[in-house]
């Protein structure tokens, strides 16, 4: 994987360079034409899950254009008109920290494309306290996360839309015991192509999309009628926590877990080393929808499962991303926190505090348009300009 503390995308614009380079850093790596990475089966084995341009009729037959055998940057092809990368028709990348072997390209959408490779960010300096104040600051945000707050209350929204089309790609996992949070897992709107999921969602994974899900934390005390219908006995289990004002959509998370022996689940900056077991089975949980649902079996798909932070305020319950055969953006890749690389700090005797810190000395960077740098609690030390910004100036012409 990157090196979020430390690594910089840095991708090859053209061969005199990439030679330069090679002649520093990679001692005699050899260079390749582009053309060679085309994996059709009778140019050479196909590897299992094979993410390649040619299976999306994409033309890269341009000599110039190498990949360094070898090195830890990416490969990188665009749309380009008129010689301007086209971000809203996303990119295709190979990268090998990523987990990306050689001709192994994965498709990342155009709407990350757009949010992540922005040519400003705001660096977001953060030491003990102002973690202690952001924990502060999330549980005292008035009412669930609406999108989430309306599908729970059974309400029409796009999710239950979503949700009337297949029911069996919506699970509840129930909670670990009557102190614990259970987990929604569900196709992450609106990063996803409704149609494609209405199809065999066992085909979704060799798709150019891959698959997009996203796990939410279920307090009990709250209006659980979605709950109810897709997993009755799940919540009839999560009574006994409800309190007289549960239907109430104005109160704070302070306020949902009063009276509970639950707490709400914000952020990463909840979790202690007695949630390990409740990780523990959200990961075992995810691994047997993504089988029984997607097809997705250990050992053959790239899946990423991952948390945010720091998070912004209209999101703020705690939602683990499930990514199947997808690219990532190193600026959104940054502020990513796996759920294993967690579960295994915290076993060690770790402060998720002391994870959080130790990523690139606490400096965080978001896009100056992402509503994260409004939050008081976080201190905000200005615009720099992008460090993870990618280099797309790799064009591809497509085949459609």
């Amino acid at each position: 994987m990157l090196n979020r503390a430390t690594s910089m995308p840095n991708i090859i614009s053209s061969p005199q360079e990439h030679v330069e380079r090679q002649d520093n850093s990679y001692g005699k790596s050899p260079l390749t034409d582009c053309i060679l990475v085309r994996n059709h089966p009778e140019k050479g084995p196909m590897l299992p899950q094979q993410r390649t341009l040619d299976s999306y009729g994409i033309d890269v037959t341009i000599s110039e254009k190498i990949i360094n055998i070898g090195g830890k940057t990416p490969t990188v092809f665009t749309l380009q008109k008129n010689n301007q990368p086209q971000l809203r028709s996303g990119a295709y990348i190979s990268d090998p920290e990523n987990g990306d072997n050689y001709g192994e390209f994965r498709f990342y959408s155009g709407i990350g494309l757009e949010k992540y490779q922005t040519a400003d960010c705001v660096h977001l300096q953060f030491n003990p306290e102002s973690l202690s104040n952001l924990r502060d600051t999330y549980h005292n945000v008035n009412g669930v996360t609406a999108f989430l707050r309306e599908l729970l209350d059974g309400k029409p929204c796009a999710t239950r839309n979503c949700y009337n089309l297949r029911h069996d790609l919506f699970e509840f996992f129930p909670p670990l015991n009557s102190g614990s949070n259970g987990f929604l897992i569900y196709p992450n709107l609106p990063y996803i192509d409704l149609k494609d999921y209405s199809e065999n969602p066992g085909s979704l994974k060799d798709r150019k999309n891959g698959i997009t899900l996203g796990a939410w934390a279920i307090h009990p005390n709250q209006n659980l009628n979605f709950i109810e219908r897709l997993a009755p006995d799940s919540a009839l289990s999560m009574k006994d926590q409800a309190q007289p004002d549960c239907h109430d959509n104005n109160r704070t998370l302070n306020q949902i877990e009063h009276g509970t022996n639950v707490k709400y689940l914000s952020s990463i900056l909840d979790f202690e080393r007695e949630d390990i077991i409740m990780l523990k089975k959200l990961k075992e949980d995810v691994w047997q929808h993504l089988y029984d649902v997607y097809d997705v079996r250990h050992g053959t798909t790239s899946v990423k499962m991952f948390f945010h932070f720091p998070v912004a305020i209209k999101t703020a319950t705690l939602h683990l991303h499930v990514w199947i055969n997808k690219a990532d953006h190193p600026l959104n890749n940054a502020r990513s926190f796996e759920l294993t690389e967690i579960i295994d700090h915290l076993e060690n005797g770790g402060d998720i505090q002391d994870l959080i810190l130790a990523r690139n000395n606490g400096a965080y960077f978001v896009p100056a348009s992402d509503t994260i740098k409004d939050i008081s609690a976080i201190p905000n030390m200005g615009k720099e300009p992008n460090p993870y910004i990618l280099n797309l100036a790799q064009p591809f012409e497509s085949k459609s």
